[in-house]
């Protein structure tokens, strides 16, 4: 290989190592923040490629073989997730890569009236090839970013789904092999555009059903969260029903409490009335402590809550103020809600010192709900999962899960601030069409 093509054979794999890079940031956070580091990370992948395609040759089985496993520990050291589904993605990016590739190598074969061999070798329609594939793997990039993918889930189907892909890529790179030898095209060219045709349709089919089954996926979510919700929201309006049944009963006794009390008095019994009036007072203060806002479904889930925190004597600090514009839908501020407060009442209510504080208020379009809790337990993260030690765990992790679910759902962010004695969940949901 001339000096040259051996530049430019490794320019071509830094700018693939690059693509499928910002591929799979769409999907997965960093692990390593410093840009220098992914550089020359990137750069050493390049490197790899180079040495495989020079020892094995190009579109090698073995050498396809290595380059998945190479690129699998490459992006596990660099990216955070689901490793099942980094392996899956890294094939899909792959497959992707191959997919252009051919379509490349039938649209200048048919319009320059040349056979796909010459482009495998080294001249200017091999330069003019891949220009159009890894112009095309971008614009690619560009359209799932703007699509916003991040929340897709499809762990139930992902080893189906690594296996097919990898079949798919395996079938590709038949077609490859073909393309090398010239002799093979020459005598079987009608056979080869079948098999080329048939890998296209192949192809676009197994992406159409990924997209399909990726999407029921979220779905099933989305009907297992509403579920959920559902159940929850009887026992909201149970709990109101109860609420309202005691105002009616404590305003119906008004008049008997008021002559018990003027009877103790009017006997001394000073000590008995300040007693009852301290026993009437508990009663009404669960009524007043209320919160009164104007969104029903809020309020609902907030009356819930508290009440229930209320009766596990912990201490309540609530600041809610709910713009008339919300627009987030009430079953996803129900879901959150929900879950952040049995997150906060689980970790606390078995401690001596036992709070929760929260606030909701709008600023620059966002809604922007705080709630801090006492804890004992130490909270450590698993993947970027919260999770807590065997008595939390459970409660804290899950919920956690179904909030960020629903943060990402609104292009929302999620903080969380821990401290010894403290925890504090952040969250800022996208308030604006």
């Amino acid at each position: 290989m001339e000096l040259k093509w051996f530049f430019y054979e490794f320019t071509v794999n830094i700018i693939e190592a690059l693509l499928a890079y910002n591929m799979l940031k769409i999907f997965f956070r960093r692990k390593i923040e410093n840009n220098l580091k992914i550089s020359l990370i990137i750069f050493f992948q390049a490197g790899i490629v180079q040495l495989i395609n020079l020892y094995f040759g190009i579109a090698s089985y073995y050498g396809l073989l290595i380059l998945i496993i190479i690129n699998i520990l490459i992006y596990y050291f660099i990216l955070e997730g689901n490793l099942m589904l980094l392996i899956l993605s890294i094939i899909i990016y792959m497959v992707l890569l191959c997919f252009i590739e051919i379509l490349s190598v039938k649209i200048l074969t048919f319009f320059l009236n040349i056979t796909p061999d010459v482009m495998i070798n080294e001249n200017i329609y091999r330069i003019i090839g891949v220009i159009i594939s890894r112009g095309f793997i971008y614009i690619s990039i560009i359209f799932l970013r703007n699509k916003k993918l991040k929340n897709k889930k499809i762990n139930k189907y992902i080893y189906e789904f690594i296996i097919i892909f990898i079949i798919n890529l395996f079938f590709i790179f038949i077609v490859f092999n073909i393309y090398k030898q010239n002799k093979f095209i020459e005598r079987y060219w009608m056979l080869l555009e079948i098999i080329t045709f048939s890998i296209i349709i192949f192809t676009i089919e197994i992406i159409k059903i990924f997209k399909y089954m990726t999407d029921y996926c979220n779905k099933e979510i989305e009907w297992l969260l509403k579920e959920s919700e559902y159940k929850t929201q009887i026992n909201y309006v149970k709990s109101m029903h109860e609420l309202i049944f005691k105002l009616k009963a404590q305003r119906h006794d008004f008049n008997h409490h008021i002559s018990c009390i003027c009877g103790l008095l009017e006997m001394n019994q000073t000590d008995e009335a300040i007693e009852y009036i301290k026993q009437i007072n508990s009663d009404i203060s669960e009524i007043d402590n209320i919160v009164t806002i104007n969104n029903v479904v809020i309020e609902s889930i907030l009356n819930y809550k508290l009440s229930y925190a209320k009766n596990q004597n912990i201490k309540l600090g609530v600041d809610v103020h709910i713009p008339e514009n919300l627009i987030i839908k009430s079953v996803d501020i129900s879901i959150l809600l929900g879950n952040a407060i049995d997150n906060a009442i689980e970790a606390c209510k078995d401690l001596e010192e036992k709070f929760i504080n929260m606030e909701i208020y709008n600023k620059h379009k966002y809604l922007i709900i705080k709630i801090s809790n006492s804890k004992r337990n130490k909270i450590i993260k698993e993947n970027k999962q919260y999770k807590t030690t065997k008595d939390d765990k459970e409660n804290h992790g899950f919920g956690l899960k179904n909030i960020k679910y629903i943060v990402d759902s609104y292009e929302g962010l999620l903080k969380i601030d821990e401290s010894e004695n403290k925890f504090t969940i952040n969250i800022a949901l996208k308030n604006e069409d």
